[in-house]
């Protein structure tokens, strides 16, 4: 009797071997679907050898995990191809709120400038009250959003350059090409966000140097002040 219910039981492998497969489907892992098929096939050749039950239930295991692995490489096939469009779009609307930023900075040294009879401001802590405070002075790529201190705003220690233009506004001669701020090199690794004296902004997409997209493009590239 024993050997009679040994033969008719059903094969725990092909069991097994339908559940992972199942699993395998439905979460992005490759072992799980690799470890479906391993025990559909032991299970199959189990169930020829003893005459157990199950035959169906490991074939059935073996085409779900067959399935998962090929849904594994599918998804990861359409990850790597979306990847880089999400990479570049992330990227665009990073670029987008730091020429926002740079327009702030912009509006705020023109008030600044009708504030003081046209003189421009000496640096950007100067114009710390008219931004609303110093969190325009941060980065979108960057990770840590802290503002800064008055003090490291003086020390430089922000995500913008200042370039004063001359003393006062109304004595720059080109204001559509003369370059008063810009974003740091280490913003972006191959562009360059651009605020000009009329208040209007550009990204350079031809790499992080300011003194190169000067050159090539005939940007006015006022010398930072000591």
């Amino acid at each position: 009797m024993a050997i009679e219910k040994e033969q008719t039981a059903t094969s725990g492998l092909a069991v097994a071997s339908l559940i992972v497969g199942i699993l395998g489907m439905f979460c992005p892992f490759l072992v799980l679907s690799l470890i479906g098929l391993i025990l559909g096939i032991v299970g199959l050749n189990k169930i020829r050898r003893q005459g157990m039950k199950g035959r169906p239930l490991a074939i059935a295991g073996i085409l779900t995990s067959c399935l998962g692995v090929v849904m594994f490489f599918v998804v990861a096939i359409l990850a790597a191809l979306l990847y880089p469009a999400l990479a570049s779009a992330r990227t665009k609307a990073r670029q987008t709120m730091e020429l926002n930023q740079l327009k702030q900075i912009g509006m705020a040294i023109f008030i600044y400038s009708d504030d003081f009879e046209s003189r421009t401001p000496p640096d950007m802590a100067a114009i710390v009250d008219y931004l609303g405070g110093t969190e325009v002075l941060i980065s979108p790529t960057r990770q840590d959003r802290t503002p800064p201190t008055l003090a490291e705003v003086r020390e430089g220690r922000i995500d913008y350059v200042y370039r004063r233009p001359a003393e006062k506004l109304m004595q720059v001669e080109d204001v559509s090409v003369t370059v008063i701020a810009h974003g740091k090199p280490e913003n972006f690794e191959n562009a360059l966000c651009v605020l000009f004296a009329d208040g209007h902004v550009e990204v350079y997409n031809d790499g992080n140097d300011i003194e190169a997209a000067a050159q090539e493009r005939g940007w006015i590239l006022p010398p930072l002040e000591e």
